[in-house]
């Protein structure tokens, strides 16, 4: 396992690897109706990664290089609201980082581990690609609204609104429960 300048962790290639990779990959719906050699492409640049409690997975106002789905343990969606910084919500098993901010071409997420999280990392160039030439992957992320997208339009909403009561996490909250959400 190798650690990088981030604080992720690496699990080294290996063949035991590539074969839970494509399990992991075959296991996921919106990945149901991809290609084979696109199957294969995200099997040999996928990774697994370990990030540490406290450290982040998507950096505030970054678009990441890489989605992340998480396999196990639990990573906060955090803002900020009168200068400080607050958890908007808890994200856990299948949850999707990145992938909104990667699609929209905005940095839209900041996510922190909140236990050790283990994910499966795929490079955005392959994403990006995935979207443009599989007709499944693209109509599943059009008919979806993911966290970080929600929070964006949270933002806007307390931002054009004439009310100064608004909380952030509170109206983040009634969004998510009302939205088609697929994290």
């Amino acid at each position: 396992m190798t650690t990088n300048n981030q604080g992720e962790q690496d699990q080294e290639p290996s063949n035991s690897n590539a074969d839970l990779i494509k399990s992991i990959i075959k296991q996921l719906s919106y990945f149901n109706n991809i290609s084979n050699d696109n199957l294969n492409e995200i099997t040999k640049s996928a990774s697994l990664k370990i990030f540490p409690i406290g450290y982040p997975i998507i950096f505030p106002n970054s678009i990441p290089e890489s989605i992340n789905i998480i396999l196990e343990g639990e990573a906060r969606l955090i803002s900020e609201e009168n200068d400080n910084p607050i958890t908007i919500a808890k994200l856990g098993k299948g949850t999707l980082v990145g992938l909104s901010s990667i699609l929209s071409i905005s940095g839209n997420e900041s996510v922190n581990a909140s236990s050790s999280v283990k994910t499966l990392s795929i490079p955005d160039y392959l994403i990006l690609k995935l979207y443009q030439n599989e007709k499944s992957f693209r109509t599943w992320c059009e008919e979806n609204i993911f966290p970080g997208e929600i929070l964006s339009i949270t933002k806007k909403l307390i931002e054009k609104s004439t009310r100064s009561d608004l909380n952030l996490r509170s109206c983040f909250t009634i969004l998510f429960k009302n939205s088609n959400l697929l994290s």
